[in-house]
């Protein structure tokens, strides 16, 4: 299934960093990983759904989920302490 698994990444999403492998850990039947990386988030998201879908298709497989979590947005605030100082000064 790895293989097969890897084969349809390769296929589908040539320009994609796709990683299929075994997980490491043991437990029944034969857990599978598929790493999708990228810059896009709303990209990766898309081709995660298109692999899941894949998988669902699949005979036997069960458990398939992803690891996202909640999707949202994200920003960073950066001060200017030079500037913070500066405005405090006036006020």
């Amino acid at each position: 299934m790895v293989q097969e698994l890897d084969e349809y990444c390769f296929g589908n999403f040539p320009n994609a960093d796709i990683k299929v492998g075994l997980l490491g850990s043991g437990g029944g039947g034969t857990p599978i990983e598929v790493r999708v990386s990228g810059e896009n988030p709303d990209q990766l998201a898309q081709i995660s759904e298109t692999i899941k879908s894949k998988l669902f298709s699949l005979n036997g497989t069960k458990n398939i989920k992803d690891d996202w979590g909640p999707k949202g947005k994200k920003f960073v605030i950066d001060i200017d302490k030079n500037n913070c100082v500066r405005f405090k000064e006036k006020t």
